[in-house]
């Protein structure tokens, strides 16, 4: 030691180890150590340590008063080698290098420590890795230090050299672990340490940085935020974040930003978020990860986004208030796409707010909309004010006074609708639906629709209940239809259970059987199927019963475009009610329908026939009915297939009413001169299916269970007739079915039997009953009756007048008399006998031939009548008996009587060949001209008479008469006596003649 110098000290070799005992030293016990450190240096000239130990550090310290000293450290992860000097109160060191091996950290710069003040100074350049060149600048004093850093090249490694700092738990994650970027560039860095608060050093930290390509993860869970560039300030303890370009989930932020607050007070992280979004899947997703619930989703356009979410990082509570704008988005909200214009939304915290939205569902729907909706307890509504709703063209809400009011509830104890009163236009008709509270399936997305009513105006009205399927867009529901009217259709019922199903497309099905009237006709429905579809409506595998009449299985389709509908009949079956005979059946019958206004028209091309229906009326015409006959059995068996026949229904009548033109094959009615074939018929059909029918204003039937007919003044062809009896006979052989009982009465009337005869009837009575054929005529005083069963007939009369044998025989003049008549037997094989008495011929012409050729041969002269040409022949009594036999008539007994001359006669008459051979006598008395008879071989001689035989044969029109015994001598003239004695036996044979040419 020297007085004048100070203090020398040369070490060889120190070695220090740490105290067992010591205690970690604080950063108050460093700062003492330099204090000390500082007040003693100045006594030293000189140090010198060639050897210092500190555990694994090795350092060699030299120092010389008014020389420049040095330090050099060394250890096996760093190296320290520095100059210091001393000039009072000034130490300067001077840092020439220090290396940290381990963490590549390079360090050089300046150390000012003024021992007067007690202040340091510092002027450091550090390179960290190659990742980082940095300038530090710094002062400090006893309590505190203030520092700023400069970069002078791009940061990069930004994690790895954060992690190197070991920040505070508190700011590592938001500082340093969700930081992704390429690399910073330090604008202005700088901060205080309080020595007393190093805890607390980072708030009082600012910093200013640009960060390059920053991936930002502010939530785990969620897509980071991707920038070009960002800027970071950190300023009393908060770490603002302001991305530049900035993207996440592939939306551009705009001018969103981040806050994390990281004071002990409000440790919060608050993200705002400004710009232009759709509230898509990742929206939805980023507030689902704070427990924000949106219940709707935006597809397409633009939603002007200003969210402020702040996060308790403590708690992880989250506030949210933000503002949602668009003017046109498509979102989708429980199942369905929503067209939105002009919305605002507001989210503050668990409150989702609407107060305006117009929204639109395709070409659907339009409304407008409110709404509030708590997300912490699910509950809220939404307000409809609807202005559009229409399904289909012609299916639409009537808005026209005002928009229908619908609110939608949310509850956790059930969401629910409330539909106001509604009125709806649907295929021109007026429907209206009472106001109701629907229950609402939110998991499912379903409507419970509880029995409401509803009603078409004047048409229809009922209840209607069901499930509707949002999600999946099915109805399944249940009308029930107490009431319907419209066009003259009318329910009959008034308890009609539908099915109503749409699922894609809408169908209308019951399995109950459906009764309802057609302008007062019943008509019942079983088994109904209709289907609605965009363009078309379809029925198919549905029964239609018409009454008790008709029976088919329809299918039709109704085309919206040319309101018409293409219907097919399958098996139709037209049936007698009463009897339940067949009348037509057809397989297939195709019709096509067309609608204008209040009329439906209805046409077969196939039948020829149409139909048109209105309110007050419908009517049917059948422009042909030999179509019909081809496959009516109850046309054929009457052999009706030549006319026309028309229908009409009023509405506000019970009865059907009908009208044609029938030319019939069978000639049934008849005039004096021409059979007649063209029948006029009209008449009507009851409510209790009884038939009414007009035939040429003559006849009058009245079909039911039995059958009236009445006829005045006209003829009945007895001929045709028999012809449509055996007709029925053979058609009805096989039928089990019992007939119906048939009464007939005629006034002022005849039975035409040929050309010229007929049988004059006052009145005719005919009763058909339990296979029983009766009848009675009358005429003047004459009476007759006939009875036919099984096949056996009684055929008699009596005290009919000359009027009466006048029209029976041909070419003949009666004057007085009667006529009476038997005739039984089967119609194949019968007897029977007529007889006339009392009776004048009057210029009976096949007489006067007779006579005329007895005066031509002088032998005959006796047989003359003088007289007969003003008188006639007065006949006392004539009759005829015959047995016939499947049209083979053998005449037993033929005789003609009078006070002149008596004709007897018998023989044989062969329909089938159409001849005749019969034998006949005619006697005279002898006393009167016997002077003037010439002795002849043909003429015999016996008592009081005379007689002469003839023998008639050939062709029954035209036979041959000659005289038994003068073969030579042909009498032609006998040949009409001939037809005119048989007459009365043509009288009943004619009856069964065309029976047996059929």
């Amino acid at each position: 030691m020297r007085w004048n110098e100070g203090i020398n000290v040369a070490v060889k070799e120190l070695q220090i180890k740490k105290s067992k005992s010591s205690q970690e030293s604080s950063f108050e016990d460093l700062q003492n150590s330099l204090e000390h450190f500082f007040h003693i240096l100045p006594l030293f000239h000189s140090l010198s340590v060639e050897n210092l130990e500190y555990e694994d550090v090795h350092a060699k310290i030299y120092y010389q008063k008014d020389t420049p000293g040095f330090i050099d450290l060394n250890a096996p992860k760093q190296k320290l080698y520095a100059n210091f000097t001393i000039d009072e109160p000034y130490i300067v060191l001077n840092i020439k290098e220090y290396t940290n091996r381990q963490e590549k950290l390079y360090l050089t710069g300046s150390l000012i420590a003024d021992t007067k003040s007690l202040k340091l100074y510092t002027k450091l350049s550090l390179k960290v890795r190659e990742y980082a060149e940095l300038q530090l600048f710094s002062v400090a004093n006893k309590k505190e230090l203030h520092y700023r850093v400069k970069s002078l090249a791009p940061i990069t490694h930004i994690n790895e050299l954060l992690s190197m700092a070991h920040l505070p738990k508190e700011l590592d994650f938001w500082a340093n672990r969700a930081i992704d970027a390429k690399s910073a560039k330090i604008n202005k860095l700088y901060g205080l340490v309080e020595f007393t608060k190093l805890e607390d050093a980072y708030k009082n930290l600012y910093a200013d940085l640009t960060l390059q390509k920053l991936n930002y993860t502010y939530n785990s869970e969620l897509d980071a935020i991707h920038t070009k560039t960002t800027d970071l300030i950190f300023k009393d303890g908060v770490l603002f974040i302001y991305p530049r370009e900035a993207y996440s989930y592939g939306m551009f932020l705009d001018k969103s930003w981040i806050k994390v607050n990281l004071t002990p007070q409000k440790e919060f992280l608050d993200i705002y978020l400004d710009f232009d979004a759709q509230l898509n899947k990742d929206v939805l997703h980023i507030l689902q990860a704070y427990k924000i619930k949106v219940p709707f989703l935006q597809k397409n356009g633009v939603t002007k986004t200003d969210l402020h979410l702040s996060v308790d990082l403590r708690t992880i509570d989250v506030e949210a208030h933000g503002e949602f704008r668009t003017k046109k988005a498509l979102f989708e909200y429980l199942g369905l796409d929503i067209v939105v214009r002009d919305a605002f939304i507001k989210l503050d915290n668990y409150d989702v707010n609407i107060p305006q939205m117009k929204a639109y569902f395709k070409d659907i729907a339009s409304a407008d909309l409110t709404a509030h909706y708590n997300a912490k307890v699910s509950q809220g509504k939404i307000d409809f004010k609807i202005h559009k709703l229409q399904a289909q063209k012609d299916i639409k809400l009537n808005t026209s006074k005002k928009p229908l009011a619908l609110s939608y509830t949310i509850d956790p104890k059930g969401d629910y609708i409330y539909i106001a009163n509604s009125y709806w236009n649907i295929k021109g008709f007026n429907l209206f639906i009472e106001k109701n509270k629907i229950a609402f399936d939110m998991k499912k997305l379903q409507l419970n629709i509880p029995p409401v009513t509803c009603s078409v105006d004047k048409v229809a009205n009922g209840y209607i209940s069901g499930i509707f399927d949002i999600k999946r867009m099915k109805l399944k529901a249940i009308l029930d239809l107490l009431h319907f009217k419209y066009q003259g259709i009318e329910a009959a019922q008034t308890d009609t259970l539908f099915d109503l199903v749409y699922d894609k497309e809408f169908s209308v099905s019951s399995k109950d059987d459906i009764l309802f009237t057609i302008n007062g006709s019943a008509y019942k429905i079983a088994k109904l199927q209709t289907l609605f579809k965009e363009d078309e409506i379809a029925i198919k595998h549905t029964m239609l019963h018409i009454g008790e009449f008709i029976e088919t299985k329809i299918y039709a389709k109704y085309k919206y475009d040319t309101q018409k509908a293409y219907v097919t009949l399958n098996k139709f079956t037209f049936k007698n009610p009463q009897t339940g005979e067949i009348l037509y059946k057809n397989s297939k019958i195709p019709l096509i329908a067309s609608f204008e206004k209040d009329r439906i028209y209805i046409h077969s091309q196939e039948l020829q026939a149409s139909l048109i229906s209105t309110d007050k009326y419908w009517k049917l015409d059948i422009d042909t009915l030999n179509i019909l006959a081809k496959k009516s059995a109850f046309l054929q068996k009457y052999k009706i297939n030549n006319g026309k026949l028309s229908f009409q229904k009023e509405s506000d009548e019970s009865i059907l009413k009908f009208k044609g033109l029938i030319h019939y094959k069978y000639a049934l009615l008849t005039t004096r001169k021409k059979a007649i074939n063209d029948y006029n018929i009209s008449g009507y059909i009851s409510k209790s299916q009884k038939v009414y029918i007009d035939i040429n204003d003559k006849v009058h039937a009245k079909i039911a269970k039995d059958i009236q007919i009445s006829l005045h003044n006209t003829g009945i062809n007895l001929q045709q007739a028999i012809a449509f009896v055996q007709n029925l006979q053979e058609q009805s052989s096989d039928n089990t079915e019992p007939s119906p009982t048939v009464i007939l009465q005629a006034k002022d009337s005849f039975i035409k039997l040929d050309k010229e005869r007929v049988v004059l009837a006052d009145t005719l009575n005919l009763q058909y009953y339990d296979d029983i054929l009766t009848a009675q005529l009358r005429h003047k005083d004459g009476e007759a009756g006939f009875k036919l069963q099984q096949e056996l007939f009684h055929l008699y009369g009596n005290n009919f007048n000359d009027q009466f044998m006048q029209n029976l025989f041909l070419i003949s003049k009666f004057k007085g008399g009667s006529l009476d008549f038997s005739v039984n037997g089967t119609l194949d094989n019968y007897s029977g006998i007529f007889f006339v008495k009392d009776t004048t011929m009057l210029d009976y012409v096949i007489l006067n031939n007779v006579l005329a050729f007895i005066n031509t041969v002088p032998s005959l002269a006796t047989f003359s009548l003088p007289g007969y040409d003003k008188n006639g022949l007065y006949v006392d009594n004539a009759y005829m008996r015959f047995e016939a036999n499947d049209g083979l008539f053998n005449i037993s007994d033929l005789y003609i009587g009078s006070k002149e001359i008596k004709i007897l006669g018998k023989g044989n008459i062969d329909l089938n060949k159409d001849t005749i051979d019969l034998t006949m006598n005619l006697k005279t008395d002898l006393g009167s001209n016997i002077s003037k008879i010439p002795l002849v071989g043909y003429i015999l001689l016996d008592g009081d008479t005379i007689s002469t035989s003839l023998k008639v044969h050939g062709p029954l029109k035209d036979p041959k008469v000659e005289t038994m015994l003068a073969k030579d001598i042909v009498v032609a003239p006998l040949n009409i006596i001939l037809r005119t004695l048989t007459l009365p036996y043509k009288l009943i044979q004619d009856g069964f003649d065309t029976e047996k040419k059929e």
